[in-house]
């Protein structure tokens, strides 16, 4: 299929999917739907634009390599990595010091809740300055995306984000330190241990994370393709802290969206990373690139669109897509545009 047709129909699907939410959300919200209500045509309109997606982006010959990509895969990449890495940061931050956390809920409701949000921020800070660190590099230099300077940067990036995984973790420790403490001589020395064993546990990984920080520095060499893995983790451990957080209530019809939003994230990032690291030939790249596009454009623009009209009550209903959601789509949109075709030299076996 074309490029052509397949721009088009993002664009459709887009403004379809941004419409419906736009013009429904707000009169769903505003006359008290149930707690368990499902917006199911909209559930089965996104399902409808995925496998489209997926049909029109199909590449019988598989893909190029990606040093071949247009230059705008390369730079919407770079904006995502630095968009990731910023609002990460910006996460940790209030968490640390105001106590808020980011969506779907403003407060921690339970460990593993508590578990999945430190990983989720930590893995999209230090995946988002990979990611620009790599992408940057490749628009410098497409043969050698990764040199000392570059490697010098992860490394600081590593130990900085090491600092901040015993961090989070020493003030998850405090809190539950004061409980026990106000809990007196009823606390048991069982419930002590278990406060502490996480604290240690932290301390043990970032030790560990400055160490291979610093060993992968060193080497003239960079092995990135592990390093591809943190976009994944990161869009995995957002999704579970949504089955987390909304299996404490009975509100589900928010996470509808989201669920498959970040189900079609989850795929988009694991299949870059077997094509940017040159692990596997990825499969229906195209369609998923122009799948997650269409669903993260039509979720940040329609929440854009709901505020400029003053209808907050759907604005807090949908909570979820920002900033954040709104570069992927870009980076999304420019790899199903900018990605090219196979040739015979290429992805051999």
């Amino acid at each position: 299929m074309s490029k052509k047709t397949l721009f088009w129909f993002m664009i459709v699907a887009a403004a379809i999917v941004t419409a419906w939410r736009t013009f429904v959300l707000p009169s769903v919200v505003g006359n008290g739907v149930s707690l368990t209500h499902v917006d199911y045509p909209l559930l089965l309109l996104m399902v409808v634009v995925a496998a489209t997606a997926l049909l029109l982006g199909r590449e019988k010959g598989g893909y190029a390599s990606y040093t071949e990509s247009s230059r705008s895969v390369l730079v919407g990449g770079a904006i995502f990595g630095l968009v990731l890495a910023a609002s990460s940061l910006w996460d940790i931050v209030c968490f640390m010091w105001q106590g808020q956390t980011p969506p779907p809920c403003d407060a921690v409701v339970s460990a593993a809740d508590r578990v999945l949000l430190t990983v989720s921020m930590l893995a999209g800070f230090l995946g988002g300055l990979f990611l620009a660190v790599w992408f940057i590099g490749l628009l410098r230099s497409p043969s050698r995306p990764f040199n000392r300077k570059s490697r010098t940067a992860l490394l600081c990036s590593g130990c900085f984000t090491a600092v901040l995984l015993i961090l989070l973790f020493f003030r998850a420790y405090q809190e539950e330190a004061r409980a026990l403490d106000a809990a007196g001589a009823a606390a048991e020395g069982a419930q002590r241990v278990t406060v502490i064993l996480p604290l240690m546990l932290a301390l043990a990984a970032g030790i560990a994370l400055i160490v291979t920080s610093a060993r992968a520095a060193r080497r003239h060499t960079f092995s990135e393709k592990w390093m591809w893995l943190l976009l994944p983790l990161w869009a995995f451990a957002r999704l579970a802290r949504y089955n987390v957080v909304y299996a404490a209530s009975v509100d589900i019809s928010p996470a509808v969206y989201e669920f498959l939003l970040y189900a079609l994230v989850l795929l988009f990032l694991m299949e870059c990373a077997r094509w940017f690291s040159g692990v596997q030939k990825p499969s229906g790249l195209r369609g998923l690139a122009a799948a997650t596009a269409v669903l993260c454009a039509a979720a940040s623009v329609s929440r854009f669109v709901l505020f400029l009209l003053g209808e907050h009550a759907a604005v807090m209903y949908c909570s979820i897509p920002s900033v954040t959601e709104a570069a992927l789509g870009i980076f999304a949109g420019a790899v199903a545009m900018g990605i090219g075709g196979v040739t015979p030299r290429h992805f051999e076996s």
